[in-house]
């Protein structure tokens, strides 16, 4: 089994499923932000792989995984202050986000919002500047009418294509593959990501011109062989951010947390030990 330990957490947006991993440190935790179409489980092998002593937090945003049913507004703001509930519910004052693909543009949102909130940030393989090169995948779930679509009647189709361009030498293990594919399948949940969808595209300027506002030490890690988010966006957030630094992980594609998870970590762990 690779499947993270889960419960589920009661916020201001509903119980949220999560996954913790103990730790005996006093420094800010650690907290795992997934993208589309995975969820917590995506994290499974670096929360085995890491070699820290804090505490290590994934979840499930409100609305998508096995959270519960979420109806309401889906901006990167609007997820940004779901990630702050989450922290809250938690009880913790600061935290180490690592925000991959679409969580990271709500990451970007809370620690320009919420700078004491963020002790340290790490951002990952996602649509970081709307004015650089992408997938033709990604250029379709940007536009309105067609991702609505797509997450409406190509389910199977979306997720196999996933899994297909999101892994280069390694494939989902039986356990966590059903895991996300039962979240994904539920109709409310690819409801969701429509109105993600929609609200990210139309506030994509707005985060983008949030970035110079960041205060937190930031690491961007970029997989070289993500075919839908090429180096050149990692380069456009990392010329942008004050305090950014860039590390590279070669020969790895979208889900590089699974499928480098070691790589991942030594990247992770060096930056909060600097």
């Amino acid at each position: 089994m690779t499947l993270l330990p889960t419960r589920q957490l009661a916020t201001e947006y509903g119980a949220v499923r999560i996954a913790e991993r103990a730790g005996t440190s006093a420094a800010a935790p650690l907290v795992l932000v997934h993208g589309y179409p995975d969820n917590l489980q995506i994290w499974s092998r670096l929360v085995a792989a890491l070699d820290t002593d804090r505490r290590v937090i994934a979840f499930d945003w409100p609305g998508l995984g096995h959270s519960a049913t979420f109806a309401g507004g889906a901006t990167p703001f609007q997820v940004a202050r779901q990630f702050i509930a989450v922290i809250d519910a938690l009880g913790f004052d600061r935290v180490v986000p690592v925000g991959f693909d679409m969580g990271a543009h709500a990451i970007v949102a809370a620690a320009a919002r919420e700078p004491g909130r963020i002790d340290r940030l790490v951002l990952t393989n996602f649509l970081a500047d709307g004015t650089v090169p992408t997938s033709w995948d990604i250029d379709v779930m940007r536009k309105l009418g067609l991702n609505r679509l797509v997450l409406r009647y190509g389910t199977r189709i979306v997720f196999e294509r996933a899994q297909s361009t999101f892994l280069v030498t390694d494939s989902l293990s039986c356990d966590v593959r059903d895991d996300l594919w039962s979240a994904f399948r539920r109709p409310e949940v690819r409801a969701h990501l429509r109105r993600m969808c929609v609200g990210y595209q139309a506030a994509l300027p707005r985060v983008t011109r949030l970035y110079p506002e960041i205060e937190a030490e930031t690491l961007i890690v970029w997989a070289d062989s993500d075919p839908h988010f090429p180096l050149a966006q990692a380069h456009a957030v990392v010329d942008a951010l004050p305090h950014a630094s860039l590390d590279v992980i070669e020969h790895a594609s979208h889900w590089f947390m699974w499928e480098a998870p070691g790589k991942l970590a030594r990247s992770i762990e060096a930056f909060l030990n600097s």
